[in-house]
């Protein structure tokens, strides 16, 4: 998780988009070891389970290692009420062993499926968040 800031401060970050996010998550997390990236892929956040106002927009990332293999989405809240001028990043990610993977008792499927359906089922716990629309007019 990251902390909330001002859309206007994320250019000068590099941070304009959600995939520059997680490609410099990628790079840390991989940094000193040889990784094979499998899929690099925006992904559709399909639930809204608690009537969001703000945007969210994902990228997706699968990558293996000789040790492990991890699936990880990068969730971008953008617009975020009550001013709807900040953003939050969050990393949402699973890391399932790579023998485990090769032996066949665990799908790569499978563990995408859980990276998703925790993706999906994310979100706030305000039921009705309120805006300031006369300070946004």
């Amino acid at each position: 998780v990251v902390d909330a800031m001002q859309l206007s401060s994320l250019r000068p970050l590099g941070r304009e988009h959600v995939r520059w996010v997680a490609m410099e998550y990628k790079q840390n997390l991989v940094r000193g070891r040889i990784t094979v990236v499998l899929t690099n892929q925006a992904y559709h956040k399909k639930m809204n389970l608690s009537n969001d106002l703000a945007a969210w927009t994902c990228w997706e990332l699968l990558l293996k290692d000789h040790e492990y293999t991890m699936a990880l989405v990068v969730l971008r809240r953008q617009y975020m009420p009550p001013m709807l001028d900040t953003v939050q990043d969050f990393v949402l990610a699973i890391k399932c062993p790579a023998s485990l993977i090769e032996t066949k008792k665990v799908k790569v499927e499978s563990l995408l499926q859980e990276l998703h359906l925790a993706a999906d089922s994310f979100g706030t716990q305000v039921q009705s968040p309120s805006i300031y629309t006369d300070m946004i007019q």
